[in-house]
């Protein structure tokens, strides 16, 4: 639940920041792929936390390239958002395995 309010929330808060059309805001189009990303990475531990907000925000943008490029963005982003965090993830895992 808190995971999904925040993903809401940021995309929200995101799309007013950079000044993406409201009525785009206003369908949810930039919180849809940040609830199931925020859905993927929820946990109770930091990292979770941080890789939620950081799918997040990626979802974002690239649902905004979509749209700028005229295109259906559908759950790509979320896919392409969360391939990037658990790749991110697993580079990180690695390095702290080795040390």
């Amino acid at each position: 639940g808190l995971f999904v309010l925040l993903a809401t929330g940021l995309g929200m808060v995101c799309g007013y920041m950079v000044d993406f059309p409201i009525d785009l805001i206003n369908l949810g189009l930039f919180g849809y792929s940040g609830v199931l990303c925020g859905i993927a990475f929820a946990g109770r531990r930091l990292g979770d936390f941080v890789s939620a907000v950081a799918a997040i925000l990626m979802s974002v943008i690239i649902v905004r390239t979509f749209h700028l490029l005229d295109m259906a963005a559908l759950t790509f982003p979320f896919v392409l958002a969360s391939w990037i965090v658990l790749l991110f993830q697993s580079k990180v895992l690695r390095r702290v395995a080795r040390s």
